[in-house]
């Protein structure tokens, strides 16, 4: 596997993309400009391949809270049709109580308001997302597997 290209990275997380997949993995919960710089990653991604692509957005710390500019910017970004793809899986760990049951029911239900024609799905569990996302994902010109998926989360996720 070559190593995914570092697209962003701060104090709060990293965002990456290989081939046409995507992934972001947060250590602290993202700020709206986080999303906006997601949807233009994932939008680079779409000018090389165009729906032919998909989104792993991994939240691997913090605790689950989104302030009001943050909830705007995602369902702008959910409700792009540059940025629909394949499919985008969120990843909230149930380690946050009722924040994560509430956080997945946000991204779930904020790409219902932004009626996002893609499908989207939230996880309590990474590997459960790219066994998800895979099939999704290998539908367009470039054939993925869980293991690989993880594999890009893994990189992204590491800290330099």
């Amino acid at each position: 596997m070559e190593e995914p290209e570092i697209l962003h990275e701060d104090a709060r997380g990293r965002i990456g993309a290989s081939r046409n997949l995507v992934v972001s993995v947060w250590v602290d919960v993202p700020l709206a400009d986080h999303v906006r710089r997601s949807a233009r990653a994932a939008l680079d991604v779409a000018r090389r391949y165009g729906k032919d692509f998909a989104f792993l957005n991994v939240m691997a710390g913090g605790k689950p809270s989104f302030d009001d500019a943050m909830r705007d910017a995602y369902i702008k970004m959910m409700g792009d049709p540059q940025l629909q793809g394949h499919g985008f899986a969120h990843v909230i760990p149930a380690g946050g109580g009722l924040g994560s049951v509430a956080a997945r029911a946000f991204v779930a239900g904020g790409a219902l308001f932004a009626r996002a024609t893609a499908p989207h799905k939230a996880f309590a569990r990474t590997r459960a997302a790219a066994e998800w996302l895979a099939p999704l994902l290998s539908r367009g010109r470039e054939a993925w597997s869980a293991e690989e998926i993880l594999g890009v989360r893994a990189h992204v996720g590491k800290r330099p």
